[in-house]
């Protein structure tokens, strides 16, 4: 229930900020644009590695929200089960519906 930031490794052709962005829409999707846009601009200065103390000063600002968006954002998911728990499932699902030649062999 801690507010979050991302330090993601560095990928060939920049992919990494697509994912960057990609998560920071799903994690950042109920906060106040002013929260977002400096939770955004902390993310992205320190994936980049340049401007973060800065963003950082900024954000502060925002750190009740930020604190009150993390602790929903835990209890979103908690609420969506055991993440573990459904790869199991899936898997088993999925294994049981494999045509029989590609069942492993006895």
């Amino acid at each position: 229930g801690r507010p979050l930031v991302w330090h993601i490794y560095p990928q060939e052709e920049d992919a990494h900020w697509d994912k960057l962005d990609a998560f920071f829409e799903l994690y950042s999707g109920d906060l106040a644009p002013a929260s977002t846009d400096a939770l955004r601009a902390f993310w992205r200065a320190w994936n980049d590695g340049v401007g973060s103390g800065e963003a950082w000063c900024v954000m502060q600002h925002h750190l009740p929200a930020l604190q009150l968006h993390a602790e929903r954002w835990t209890h979103k998911q908690v609420a969506n089960g055991d993440l573990a728990g459904k790869l199991v499932f899936f898997y088993t699902d999925w294994l049981g519906s494999v045509p029989v030649s590609y069942a492993a062999a006895p």
